[in-house]
């Protein structure tokens, strides 16, 4: 998916690094280096989707070897390894394919139904240990703890369907199945038994058919969602508190954008889990046309762009980058990309909003 020749050349130099690494302290320098030459592209004006699948792989890559460093160490403590199989998964934006250079770890776990009750124990150590050592080599734990570390996000196969089942069951809070839903929709598989995360997978689409009305709460959800521009075609920044005459890029920009293209391609029956294959995919099928697909794209583009400089100014600043940004620090010209791309994003809405009738639901 990368089209920039050179950053191809730097992709293949630092998977090799990565497959060839013996330690977790090796791994932190490769990914510390790796992060310094994702900022010299940006710098050169990169596309975000080249970026994004640059960061992506090597992620992977340096969570697979993570995975398998960890297992070489519990059979040296003379761990028994247990026979059945397993799948570590990815969620969130490490699902879509979407990472930047700050995000946190978003996964999950799946295994083989245990013979055995130590397995589960097994598992949950094995799971604690691999999200720990990521943490350590530069990928900060979710602060919502998604986390394959965590009890609701990891277990065997029947857990697995039985949480889906309790989900979408009528005594479920509908905050959770969206929650939950949302999440899983954009799993994506990193390791271990491929089989186990299409499992895992297939269910959730028949659960999503089998209960088409939370595909239309989901729809509302993100129709609904605040986007940074009023009807003014003006930034809708913070009026008061300490974010006063900011903007959230990510709250009122990225994620209204990420979350109604989900909803238009789960809706028609799209497996991709990466925004911009989503896209292509909708357009592909007639359901977005040519000029609207490129619109978003480029929409796409400019949001995710905006959150990744905003980002790499707070780190020169020497502060903790956050996705609250001052429009007036941006040129004229990108002042005028964000409002097209914004304004975008208030028109997948309203297409959302009028193809699932969403004024029904209550």
């Amino acid at each position: 998916m990368i089209r920039s020749r050179e950053l191809k050349l730097e992709r293949e130099k630092y998977l090799q690094k990565i497959r060839n690494a013996k330690s977790f302290d090796e791994l932190r320098m490769i990914n510390e280096e790796s992060m310094k030459v994702e900022m010299r592209f940006i710098g050169e004006g990169i596309s975000t989707i080249d970026l994004h699948f640059f960061v992506s792989s090597l992620r992977d890559e340096i969570t697979r070897k993570t995975i398998e460093l960890v297992m070489e160490d519990m059979k040296s403590e003379d761990l028994e390894i247990p026979k059945e199989k397993f799948s570590w998964i990815a969620v969130g934006s490490e699902g879509r394919e979407e990472q930047t250079l700050f995000t946190d770890q978003d996964n999950a776990m799946i295994y083989e139904d245990p013979t055995r009750e130590d397995v589960h124990e097994f598992f949950k150590e094995f799971a604690s240990r691999v999200v720990d050592r990521l943490g350590y080599i530069g990928f900060k734990k979710c602060r919502g703890k998604v986390m394959a570390s965590e009890d609701r996000w990891r277990g065997s196969v029947s857990e697995w369907m039985q949480r889906i089942e309790n989900v979408f069951s009528e005594d479920a809070e509908l905050s959770d199945t969206l929650l939950f839903t949302t999440i899983m929709l954009d799993a994506r598989h990193i390791a271990g038994e491929r089989r186990l995360t299409d499992i895992l997978r297939e269910r959730m689409f028949k659960a999503i058919q089998e209960h088409f009305l939370t595909v239309r709460y989901l729809a509302y959800d993100a129709g609904n969602k605040p986007v940074g521009i009023n009807i003014f075609g003006r930034f809708a920044v913070e009026k008061k508190g300490e974010h006063k005459g900011m903007l959230n890029i990510k709250a009122k920009g990225c994620r209204p954008l990420v979350t109604n293209i989900r909803i238009l391609a789960i809706a028609h029956g799209i497996h991709e889990t990466n925004t911009i294959k989503r896209i292509w995919k909708l357009r592909e099928k007639g359901v977005i046309g040519e000029r609207f697909a490129k619109e978003l794209e480029e929409a796409y583009n400019v949001l995710t762009m905006t959150r990744i400089l905003n980002h790499i100014r707070g780190l020169r600043k020497g502060y903790e980058p956050d996705d609250y940004i001052d429009p007036k620090e941006f040129d004229e010209k990108w002042q005028k990309k964000l409002k097209k791309a914004l304004k975008s994003v208030v028109k997948l809405e309203a297409v959302i909003s009028s193809e699932f009738d969403v004024s029904e639901l209550f």
